[in-house]
Order: structure tokens, then C-alpha cells, then sequence
């Protein structure tokens, strides 16, 4: 892959990437706005600007040329940033960045029936999330950072939908969906030098704004918990986290954390949390797990899928294998299983075309520190020592949260979970 960057006079950042995907191309502008930008009585607003861009661009003309010719576009809402994704064949490379820059760049036309239908469509999608086991990895980030940052939910409140109106949502557009706040990036069949013409030429004409800075709120001091136990049916879930605050290299950190993640997850590679609950005490099909930082802070998380009745069993498990980490570390052999494991999926991602030009964009979004081939580097130099010395660091009860959702006593499980970091059976 040959890859070159771009920084217009506006202060757009363009990451260029060339690569042996034929005839096809991936064209992604990630405006810096996202939830963590948010404060309490405006959480939800990057994603109803969002909903609001897309709507107005699917009723326009330049919709339907991109559809001719068998292109998709997509548009996401993140905590840090909100994207907007076209997929397409290479050959029409100019009608991508026309359709983007105007898209974007250009003040949505926002009328009082299309609001109103956009607000309708997020508080059924609020409905339909709210009320699901999918929120549990955001609960339990919430609960380890507070409702602020990077622990604000992405879809808001629903209080916050029903009052946005017309103006507010023209002037989150005025102030931060400009060049100096966006990064693009296309990755696929192209040549690098007709690429940088045209982004120059399409992208180059919109103004920055010269007084607009980045505001996030600070994280609360110290990890809660978040319980619903009035959920209906006999599944519950469950998700447990750390956070840690360090000044470790980013690809360090992220890579030690992806080791820590499969070690519980994968009950293939370890005697873990997974394989007891799993393989040996059969109380689970789903478990997974996260990986989230906002700048120096990170966190990650175990979550699983049980019933109610052995939401306190598990609890146990999931806490016994954190401490049994945190106090002994992983074995030799296991690190390797887990090192092995873990670039085999970075490498089998590298000839997907979807998952490899993904990983671009969240890199770019990174100032272009980050890369594939220092991830791989930086497996090799991960050793058991290192790794215990930072896992001792943060996997304690002081830096973790609990999120629960199911039927169930709440003080009781408050109790189960603190006795299990005690010992306490």
C-alpha cells in the first residue's frame, strides 16, 4: 500500500491510500463531533445532525447519481466523531468527493416535516436500544466515566430529541462541520496524484473556522455502577470494566489491552472467564467484550449473556479470573497463544478490504501515529513481565464498574460483587 497525506490551506486532512483493490474504493469524511463533544442538555444532537445530513441528502439529486451507479453511503455516530462513508467502484472517484464536499460542507436544507419525521425515527430507535441487551458495553463505559465524555450515550435523551429545534441544529453544522474539523480519507484503486487534484479541487473550496476549538468535558473522578433490573425475560447481562489513566505509547496500550481481552473471551486460548463459564459451567453462549479510549484514558470490559439466575455466579467467575490476572499474570505459553491469535486476526483483516480500509480511517483519526505494521511490531515486544506490571496497574475494584441488566435484586448484587473482589463466597 502506498499512502500519502494532504493538508489543504482550509486545514482539511486528506489520507490518501493506494492499494491492490481492484477497480473499487472506499471515500470516508469524519467530522471531529461526536457524543463526547456533547453536555447534558444537548446529549443526542451529533446524532440527530447526523439523521438530518442523511435525509436531506437521500431526497436530493446527487442521491440518486451516486445510486446509478451502484454506490453506498453510509453515515455513523461515534463518541469521538461522526462519519460519513461512500463505497463505490474507483471509476467514479470525482462524483464521490462531489457528493461528500457538498453533503457535509454545505448547511443541510432542514424543514419543520423533516424534522419532525428525524425525531421520530431516533426516539423508535432509542426505544428499540433502550430497551435491549445492546447497551450494555455503553452502560458500562458510562458507569466507569460518568455521563460526560466519552461515557455520554450516542443517542441521547429523550427529552433532548423532542426540544432540538432547526437553529440548534444549524449552528452545530456552522461550528464544526467545516474543513479544519474534518479529516478524509480514501483507500482502494487510485492513483495518488489525480486523488490529491481532486480533493484540492472539491474539498478546497470551503472556508475553516478559525475560532473553533474542541470541548470535552473531563471524566468523573471515580467508576459507578449502572443496574436496570426491571427488564423483562428470563436473560440477563452482564459487563464489568476497568479504566486506566497512563502516558503508554497508544499502540502499547491498545495491543496489551487486546491481549487482556482475548484472554478472557476466547475460551479456545486460555482456561479463562470464557472457558468456565462456557465449556466448563455451560451458562453462556454470548460473551464478548471492549476496547475504548478518550486521549490517555482507557477502558475495557467483559460482557456476557446469562440468565437471571446465574448473573451472581457469574459475577463471581468473571471478577475470580480479573483477580487471578491481575495477581499471577499470564503464563508464558499462553502469551504466546494470545500474541499468535491476535495477529493472525490483524493479519486476515489486512486482505479484507472492508476491515483493512476501516482500520485506515480510525487511524487517521490518530494524526497517522498508528499503523498495522507498528501493531504487529509491537506484539514482539510484549513479555509476561510487562504485561503484569501493567495489568496490576488498574484491574482492582477501585477502577472498575459493574452494569447489569435482567431481573434482580439490586443491593444484592451490589453485596456479590464487592465480596467477590474480597474473597467472599
Amino acid at each position: 500500500m502506498n499512502k500519502k497525506v494532504v493538508i489543504l490551506n482550509n486545514g482539511l486532512r486528506a489520507i490518501l491510500c493506494r492499494t491492490n483493490n481492484k477497480g473499487i474504493v472506499r471515500m470516508a469524511l469524519q467530522i471531529l463531533q461526536g457524543s463526547m463533544h456533547e453536555k447534558d442538555d444537548n446529549n443526542g444532537i451529533s446524532h440527530m445532525l447526523e439523521h438530518i445530513i442523511s435525509a436531506c441528502f437521500k431526497e436530493g439529486a446527487l442521491c440518486r447519481k451516486l445510486w446509478m451507479r451502484g454506490a453506498q453511503m453510509t453515515a455513523t455516530t461515534r463518541k469521538s466523531h461522526t462519519s460519513y462513508v461512500i463505497d463505490g467502484l474507483a471509476d467514479y472517484l470525482d462524483l464521490y468527493m462531489q457528493v461528500l464536499s457538498q453533503m457535509i460542507f454545505n448547511p443541510p436544507e432542514i424543514t419543520p416535516e423533516l424534522l419532525k419525521k428525524e425525531k421520530n425515527v431516533i426516539l423508535c430507535e432509542q426505544d428499540s436500544y433502550y430497551s435491549s441487551l445492546n447497551q450494555i458495553q455503553d452502560r458500562c463505559i458510562q458507569a466507569l466515566f460518568g455521563d460526560r465524555n466519552i461515557g455520554r450515550m450516542i443517542l441521547g435523551k429523550r427529552k433532548n430529541i423532542k426540544t432540538f429545534d432547526i437553529n440548534s441544529l444549524l449552528e452545530l453544522h456552522r461550528s464544526s462541520y467545516r474543513p479544519n474539523n474534518s479529516v478524509l480519507v480514501i483507500y482502494g484503486d487510485i492513483n495518488l496524484d489525480e486523488a490529491t487534484v481532486l480533493v484540492e479541487e472539491y474539498f478546497g473550496l470551503y472556508k475553516s473556522v478559525d475560532s473553533y476549538t474542541l470541548k470535552v468535558e473531563d471524566v468523573s473522578d471515580t467508576p459507578t455502577h449502572y443496574f436496570n433490573a426491571n427488564a423483562n425475560g428470563e436473560y440477563g447481562v452482564i459487563s464489568i470494566g476497568h479504566r486506566i489513566k497512563t502516558d503508554s505509547d497508544f499502540t502499547i496500550m491498545e495491543c496489551a489491552l487486546m491481549i487482556l481481552l482475548a484472554a478472557h473471551t476466547n475460551p479456545m486460548l486460555t482456561y479463562r472467564t470464557a472457558y468456565e463459564l462456557r465449556i466448563k459451567q455451560g451458562m453462556t453462549y454470548s460473551i464478548g467484550g471492549f476496547i475504548k479510549n478518550s486521549g490517555d484514558t482507557y477502558c475495557t470490559g467483559v460482557s456476557v449473556v446469562v440468565k437471571n439466575t446465574d448473573i451472581i455466579p457469574a459475577i463471581r467467575i468473571i471478577v475470580e479470573n480479573i483477580k487471578q490476572i491481575r495477581d499471577n499474570g499470564l503464563g508464558e505459553e499462553e502469551l504466546l497463544r494470545l500474541i499468535a491469535f491476535n495477529k493472525f486476526q490483524m493479519l486476515y483483516s489486512w486482505n479484507d478490504f472492508s476491515k483493512r480500509s476501516q482500520a485506515e480511517i480510525n487511524y487517521a483519526l490518530e494524526n497517522g501515529e498508528h499503523s498495522y505494521e507498528r501493531k504487529l511490531e509491537c506484539f514482539e515486544t510484549l513479555t509476561v513481565n510487562r504485561l503484569h506490571a501493567l495489568f496490576y496497574q488498574f484491574l482492582s475494584e477501585a477502577d472498575s464498574s459493574i452494569a447489569c441488566i435482567g431481573a434482580f435484586d439490586r443491593d444484592e448484587i451490589i453485596n456479590e460483587y464487592k465480596n467477590a473482589w474480597k474473597g467472599v463466597m
